[in-house]
């Protein structure tokens, strides 16, 4: 990681991820933990690893899913398609062929 994504890292994206959804991520986990938990032989402690390895595949998940294709749409507007205009010129002359 280059020096200056470290530190936007550090100063900007983790406080705004603790200050808006540590806590919901946290509510989440423990119930992921929960249900590990009840899949393990009786006493046996929770696995954190595969807990922290589900929960960063599923956030990988809803970031491709959910987060990245919102902000391509924000950041990269279509252009106006002149395409588009044409076909439905086109679309509106085809009947008026039709009935002649």
């Amino acid at each position: 990681m280059s020096d200056i994504a470290f530190q936007i890292q550090l100063g900007l994206i983790l406080p705004k991820l603790r200050s808006t959804v540590k806590d919901q991520m946290l509510s989440i986990s423990e119930e992921l933990g929960t249900i590990v938990q009840a899949g393990n032989v009786e006493g046996g402690d929770v696995d954190l690893a595969a807990v922290k390895e589900v929960l960063m595949k599923s956030i990988e998940t809803f970031v491709d899913q959910d987060i990245v294709p919102a902000l391509d749409a924000k950041l990269n507007p279509p252009a106006d398609e002149p395409v588009a205009e044409a076909s439905e010129e086109a679309a509106e002359e085809e009947p008026a062929e039709e009935e002649a």
